[in-house]
């Protein structure tokens, strides 16, 4: 038997002792008088209680409820990774055949041979001062003596590049484009060619 139903059934009993003492003792002690009040309220409990035990014992026994476990999704299938891109070895460098080492070692000589000599010629005073009549009159804007001047300077410093500058640039803005060319063809650096072709563009000559 259940532990509720053993426990029903003690306060039943007990509630019934109860009312049979009370009505034992009322009827030993009849000066006592109680309240009709009191005896409906004790049997309207003692019914309660009676109807309360019946609908237990006539409730079925109620299941436990089932544990349900949730299988977990299953994982998400992973990108695959790239393979790795192979890195090219490193390559020997490639030799130009069209390319003469020693035309190329004979220009480097060449030009360092007119560097030097022209570091000689701008170290002499009279070429100098020379110079700085033809950057006076260049930057004065007067291109016909800056023009004479730089002629008559190059025989005596034919590797300055200034002055070889200012003769083609003078030359461009008086439109003498056969002198310009002349001193452009004695330009021996790009450098130097590409500075004279961006100033003379200025006055319609083009090399």
């Amino acid at each position: 038997m259940p532990v509720r139903y053993m426990v029903l059934a003690a306060t039943a009993v007990a509630v019934l002792g109860a009312l049979v003492i009370l009505l034992v003792e009322v009827r030993a002690s009849p000066e006592i008088e109680i309240p009709e009040t009191a005896l409906a309220e004790a049997r309207a409990r003692y019914q309660r209680h009676q109807s309360a035990m019946e609908r237990v014992a006539d409730a079925p026994s109620m299941p436990m409820p089932a544990v349900t476990r949730r299988t977990p999704p299953a994982p998400a299938p992973q990108p695959e990774q790239p393979a790795p891109i192979p890195m090219p070895e490193p390559s020997t460098p490639m030799i130009d055949p069209s390319v003469d080492p020693a035309a190329a070692a004979t220009d480097a000589e060449a030009e360092e041979r007119m560097a030097r000599l022209r570091e000689r010629e701008e170290m002499r005073p009279e070429i100098r001062e020379r110079r700085e009549v033809v950057r006076q009159y260049y930057d004065e804007g007067n291109y016909e003596m800056a023009l004479s001047e730089a002629r008559t300077l190059i025989p005596q410093a034919p590797t300055n590049r200034y002055v070889l500058r200012v003769a083609v640039t003078s030359a461009c803005a008086l439109g003498d484009k056969a002198v310009a060319n002349e001193y452009y063809s004695q330009l021996f650096r790009d450098e130097d060619r590409r500075i004279v072709r961006v100033r003379c563009s200025r006055y319609g000559v083009e090399f």
